[in-house]
């Protein structure tokens, strides 16, 4: 390019030392070889700016690298300190925190440096758990949502509810207790949670999108501790013909009704959780702990399924993709132990 504009340049101003223009080039080829050189000398500017503009920024983003690498070794030094309780070192490590990436994490350990001080000063701990939750620190929201349960401060905002959206299973967890109520109750009263039958206890119960997905998973769950609690009890019942084909055909039979019962695939497909853990990566069920009752009704399950014309792999897939696509917190399954124990 340089070159090219080189050229041309030079053409241009030593060619009418030799000869006059007009004779070789007509007027209209003159104008357009003048407008050239305009649009290359304009890129050729271009050009150098973006060049300049690349260096500054490679230059920038190394000193921001060599900052955060400096500003990091202070902020897990600060931690070090306040884990081993020496408060005012951590303290002061965490005031020298600026950089936009460790800001928030420094502000939570400055309020827990507060909260655990003693005295414990409640006031400046609320504020840098408050600066750090408006930038969606989900534990920083989490201790307000705590002291807000203590009463040490209100709020509008239910910060149990937030810090849960955030992702602290924690504060779902403690969210989570009012709702094991309200799912006995539609249950009781419904027999399934549906959006239909839900409506009501929303109006009562300010019940959000996210418990809705929780109440699923806990009236499923009560489904599926029913089913259990009739298969172990029917194992002890027939200790003495467990062995027999009798027993094994009583015990399909009662799979075969569960499933004739069930209204969709997925329904069918949660039957896995008998016999494997939520993701279904292991055999240790949360439903039938005992391995022995798990084998034989897992082996009189695939026999049922397969007499049916379907296949285990399918109501696999079915169950995988819908806790990815529509209902994740059925990976939190046993989700009414986790909530009793929060």
């Amino acid at each position: 390019m340089r070159q090219t504009l080189t050229l041309l340049s030079f053409l241009l101003v030593s060619y009418p030392a030799f000869a006059d223009v007009s004779d070789y080039v007509s007027p209209r080829m003159a104008f357009f070889g003048f407008i050239l050189i305009i649009v290359l000398i304009y890129i050729s500017i271009k050009d150098k700016i973006s060049e300049k503009k690349e260096i500054d920024n490679k230059a920038k983003n190394k000193i921001e690298e060599e900052q955060y690498e400096l500003q990091k070794e202070i902020f897990e030094t600060a931690w070090e300190k306040y884990h081993s309780k020496n408060y005012d070192a951590a303290k002061i490590s965490f005031e020298k925190i600026n950089n936009y990436k460790l800001v928030r994490s420094a502000n939570y350990g400055l309020g827990l440096i507060n909260l655990n001080s003693k005295p414990s000063d409640y006031n400046l701990a609320i504020k840098h758990f408050e600066f750090a939750s408006e930038r969606n620190h989900k534990d920083a929201t989490f201790e307000l949502a705590k002291l807000q349960l203590k009463g040490k401060f209100k709020s509008d905002r239910d910060y149990m509810k937030l810090s849960r959206d955030l992702g602290n299973l924690d504060a779902l967890y403690i969210s989570s207790k009012p709702l094991i109520k309200i799912t006995k109750d539609i249950v009781k009263k419904y027999k399934e949670v549906t959006k239909k039958n839900i409506q009501t206890f929303m109006d009562k119960e300010k019940v959000d999108l996210t418990d809705l997905l929780i109440i699923e998973v806990l009236q499923k769950e009560i489904a599926l501790t029913e089913i259990s609690n009739s298969i172990i009890l029917s194992w002890a019942v027939m200790s003495k013909k467990r062995k027999t084909n009798k027993f094994k055909e009583m015990a399909i039979e009662q799979l075969s009704k569960v499933i004739n019962e069930v209204d969709n695939d997925f329904s069918k497909s949660l039957m896995l959780l008998l016999f494997f853990n939520s993701s279904l990566t292991t055999e240790k069920s949360p439903f039938i702990k005992d391995k022995d009752i798990r084998n034989f009704y897992y082996e009189c399950f695939k026999y049922l399924i397969k007499l049916r014309g379907e296949k285990i792999k399918d109501f696999k897939e079915e169950y995988l993709s819908y806790i990815e696509d529509d209902n994740s917190y059925f990976k939190l399954i046993p989700l009414t132990e986790k909530i009793l124990k929060a």
